[in-house]
Formats: C-alpha cells, structure tokens, sequence
C-alpha cells in the first residue's frame, strides 16, 4: 500500500482530531456528571440536612414558648404563646413531610422512630397547654419537666442522629463528587499528552523521512559533481520522496547512458583522427616519394662526381648538389 506524506499527515490529522473530540467529549461529560452529583447532594443530602436542622430549631422554639406559657400571669400572655406553640407545631408537621417525600431507606426509620416520639409529645403537650388555660400551672409544669421533657430530649437525639446521617451522605456525595473531578482531569491529562506525543512522534517521523530522504539526494547530487557516476540513492520508502529516489536513480542511469555514448563516440573520432593522420603522412610519404622519383628520372645517366669539392672535406653527391646543371662544365672548370 502507497503511504504518501499528505497520507501521513491526514491521519496524524485525523487522529489528533478525534483524541481531542474524544477529550472534549469526555470533558463535557465529566463536567456534566460532577454537576448532577452535585446537584443531587444538594437536592439531597444537603437539603434533608437543612430541613432536620430547622426541625430541630422548630422544636426547641416550641419547647421555649411552652416554659413561656407555662410563666405567664395574664391569659393575653397564656394565648399569645399558645398561638406560637400552635405555629411551631404546624411549621414541625411541614418540615417532617417535605423530609418524607423525598426521604431515603436509610433515613426511613430514623424518621419514623421521630414521628411516634413527635405523635407521643403532641399529646403531652395538649394536656400540658390545656392545663395552663385553666389555670393549673403546677401541674402543667409537672408534666414539662417530666414526660414532656423526656420526650423532647427523645425527639433531640433522634434528630442529632438523622444530622448525623446525613451529614455523612453529604461528606460521601463531596467524596464522589471529589473522585469524579479528578478521575476527569487525571484523563483530561493523559489524553492531551497523548495527543502532545502523537504530534511530536508523528511530526518527527514525517520530518525524519523527508530529510534522510533530501540528504540521500544532496549526496548523491555532490557525487554526481565529484565525477563519480556509479553510485545510486537507496529507496526506502512509498511515498513523494521515494519517488524523488527513484527519479534521481533513473537519472542518474541515463547519464552513465549519456556518458558512456559520448565517451565511446570521443573514442571513434580519437581512433579516427588517429587514422587520419597517420593517412595523411602516409600521403605525405608517397608524395615525397614520387617526387624523389620524379628527380630521379630528370637526372643524366652520365653524372660526373667530383671526388671532394674544394676543401676537400665534404665529397660531392652530384652536379646538382654544386648548383652545376648539365653542361655547364666552364663553370666547373673555372672553380
């Protein structure tokens, strides 16, 4: 299969491109999960928490106004707090059911325990408020310091119990939450990183491939310029600069063609100036020659031959090596 570069760079592309939408989307996702749990421990945990901690306070403020009925004098007082308790009474009753709508089963019992103990303490204290009303304060107060305030500190544990609870499923929500976020972010890291390490052993890869490729050319071009037309560039690889490779080999295979014809045709025409030469002093030879027979045939066959010219020292060839034509003898006589 044919990788090219714009291949390579496509799928390094692509594939960085999908890890990050991928991150993103797991990103948005865990972004979207810590806020529900976040949501659900405050439609939860944190509220039922707030609800039985105003339940408590509904109760303590209940419980306070009775010790004021009990120390009024005047039957304006006794119903301005009878009126009170009436309303911590009610503002109790809404408070427990809002608990139990969206109470867990956890807390189910705790609750229940705090509804009969509440159901005991209501008719506790109607007989007590009924006492106050006909005036019978004392025993009215015996019955607030004793089975009512059993009750009361019955209704307060069990109240502290169930703060408790829930207390203990908002630190387990905040633990998960806490857990979520970095789980999200421990990956949200890695995938960058991954994405970092792809780009850089991609971008390096890619880079490495071409530059081997571009320095396997550059020498083979120096070659080339040094003279040396037998070497040839390694392909390795599928792609443009494979091709550049085998372009440059298929270069360099027509210039040794180029080469080796033009130095066997400066062979012929060295062989053949050689030829030409030595035809051209063959010619130079058989002018020479002819001429010499030429100069022969002119020449007497009765040639006198002086035995040595006048010095005696260089013997004459001829009449014609002394300047002497024939019959001209005078003129040899005279020297």
């Amino acid at each position: 299969m044919r990788i090219t570069i714009k291949l390579k760079l496509a799928l390094t592309f692509a594939f960085i491109i999908m890890l990050s939408t991928a991150t993103a989307g797991l990103g948005i996702s865990s972004l979207a999960t810590i806020n529900t749990t976040m949501r659900d421990m405050v439609a939860g945990p944190v509220q039922k928490l707030q609800w039985a901690e105003e339940v408590l306070v509904d109760l303590v403020q209940m419980v306070r106004a009775e010790k004021n009925m009990l120390l009024s004098t005047s039957p304006e007082q006794v119903e301005k707090y009878d009126r009170d308790v009436m309303g911590y009474r009610q503002d109790f009753a809404d408070l427990v059911a809002k608990v139990q709508a969206i109470i867990s089963a956890e807390g189910k019992p705790k609750w229940q325990a705090l509804q009969g103990t509440w159901q005991q303490f209501l008719a506790t204290d109607d007989k007590m408020r009924e006492l106050v009303k006909r005036g019978e304060q004392a025993k009215a107060i015996e019955i607030s310091v004793g089975p009512a305030r059993q009750l009361v500190g019955e209704a307060q544990r069990q109240l502290a119990d169930i703060i408790e609870l829930y207390r203990t499923q908002m630190a387990g929500a905040e633990a998960d939450a806490v857990a979520q976020y970095e789980s999200a972010r421990l990956f949200l890291v890695v995938a960058v990183l991954a994405s970092l390490l792809i780009a850089v052993a991609a971008g390096t890869w890619i880079a490495l491939g071409i530059s081997r490729g571009l320095n396997r050319a550059g020498a083979l071009a120096q070659a080339v310029a040094d003279g040396d037309l037998t070497r040839t560039a390694e392909v390795t690889s599928r792609d443009e600069v494979g091709d550049l490779m085998r372009h440059i080999n298929s270069m360099m295979e027509k210039l040794r063609e180029v080469v080796g014809e033009a130095t066997s045709a400066s062979e012929n025409v060295s062989s053949g100036s050689q030829d030409c030469r030595r035809r051209r002093r063959n010619c130079r030879k058989g002018r020479l020659t002819q001429r010499r027979r030429r100069r022969k045939r002119r020449l007497p066959r009765n040639r006198w031959r002086p035995t040595s010219n006048r010095t005696g020292t260089t013997p004459a060839r001829g009449k014609r090596s002394l300047g002497i034509r024939p019959g001209n003898r005078k003129t040899l006589g005279r020297r």
